[in-house]
């Protein structure tokens, strides 16, 4: 059974920084991930890991909270292929003009100091203006 534990940090509205867990799944369709905090546990499934975590994300919105890792980062965001054949645990970062390459790739509830943790409109937003930058 293929299973993912990741320990992540969530941001509130103030700065503050809360410690979760997220837990997923990814034998085969449907994906179930859960994300649990201090006493609340939050569990969506979808078609792909990734769909599953931004429906977690917009309930965390609704809390103010953002997730600090590259699922949540405005400039991340999955291909077709990534979401189909990786059931959606890899993304690629991007850069606006450029296209995306396998070393952009990065684990999407890992993170580093790029990290720019937004509401989901608003990472949808960043990829519909990163695809046309490239025409």
């Amino acid at each position: 059974m293929n299973k993912g534990k990741y320990n992540i940090q969530l941001i509130s509205s103030s700065g503050e920084l809360i410690h979760a867990v997220v837990e997923y799944d990814y034998d085969e369709a449907p994906y179930c991930v859960t994300l649990r905090f201090e006493d609340q546990k939050i569990q969506e499934t979808a078609e792909n890991v990734f769909t599953a975590f931004t429906g977690i994300r917009r309930i965390l919105e609704r809390l103010e909270l953002r997730p600090v890792c590259f699922g949540a980062s405005r400039n991340v965001y999955p291909s077709a292929m990534a979401l189909s054949m990786g059931a959606g645990v890899k993304a690629y970062r991007l850069t606006m003009g450029t296209p995306a390459m396998r070393s952009d790739l990065v684990h999407i509830f890992k993170n580093d100091p790029s990290v720019n943790p937004v509401y989901p409109p608003e990472q949808a937003e960043f990829y519909s203006k990163w695809i046309n930058s490239l025409q």
